[in-house]
């Protein structure tokens, strides 16, 4: 599996603290997956797990992109798949990273182990 995400946060003015800067946050995936799928012809449910790698950056807006060392990741979670119609499937899935801590360096900070969960919502058309 893959997953990129970037949110990013401005205080407008009227917020509690005053304004500063957009603070930017890069989260990016990727694994393979050993899945588990339970069901019939109209759908089914499934558990999943990979063990992969991941980035997290989080860095003020500024015109390039710092770059973070990537760090084990153990992904795991579950979901459905239905078929409402011949053609049209609905799906949803949740999905956590359990991402490990990174050791600083002289020249790059580390970070320290945390956990970060997806849920998504999906259409499939045949």
């Amino acid at each position: 599996s893959a997953l990129f995400t970037a949110p990013s946060k401005t205080l407008e003015n009227g917020e509690q603290y005053s304004r500063g800067p957009t603070v930017k946050t890069r989260f990016t995936a990727v694994s393979p997956q050993l899945s588990f799928n339970f069901g019939d012809g109209d759908g089914w449910s499934y558990l999943s797990g990979g063990l992969g790698t991941s980035r997290m950056t989080v860095y003020k807006d500024q015109p390039t992109l710092p770059e973070q060392r990537s760090a084990g990741t153990l992904n795991y979670g579950g979901g459905a798949r239905w078929f409402v119609r011949p053609g049209l499937a609905l799906s949803l899935d949740i999905r956590i990273f359990a991402i490990s801590p990174v050791e600083a360096t002289d020249t790059e900070p580390g970070s320290p182990r945390m956990t970060r969960m997806a849920f998504n919502i999906g259409a499939s058309f045949n």
